[in-house]
């Protein structure tokens, strides 16, 4: 599944289970497996998670 996170207009690192997932929150997208995950943004104005069920292409987007 691909999962594309974006937190316009700031951006932070994503961190996917609490792990760095190499990317940004500028609209990038990631390869992850099936089911739930927990997603954290780590931003200059603050950390931001949510936890989504990944079935398929999925996009995720919320304020930072």
């Amino acid at each position: 599944a691909t999962l594309t996170v974006e937190t316009f207009p700031g951006t932070g690192k994503v961190l996917v289970d609490g792990q760095d997932a190499g990317i940004e929150s500028d609209g990038s997208s990631l390869k992850l497996a099936q089911g739930r995950h927990t997603i954290t943004v780590r931003g200059p104005k603050g950390i931001k998670s949510e936890t989504v069920e990944v079935r398929g292409d999925k996009g995720l987007r919320f304020p930072l």
